[in-house]
């Protein structure tokens, strides 16, 4: 494994451990209360889903242009 490939990898590494981190801080967190009071809408949770599903999408379609 080249240099270059490896610090790929770290950087893929370290933008998985960053989305986990976020998805962990949004929906095991105090953080909860901010976007699941009953004036955000039913909505919300949703959003934040989409959110998260693309963002790992994004990662993946990255990590094969890049292998």
């Amino acid at each position: 494994m080249s240099r270059k490939n490896g610090d790929a990898a770290a950087q893929r590494g370290a933008e998985s451990a960053a989305l986990a981190g976020a998805a962990i801080a949004l929906w095991a967190s105090p953080a909860v209360a901010l976007w699941a009071a009953p004036a955000r809408g039913w909505w919300a949770p949703y959003l934040l889903w989409l959110l998260l599903i693309g963002a790992t999408a994004w990662l993946a379609h990255r990590r094969r242009h890049d292998d």
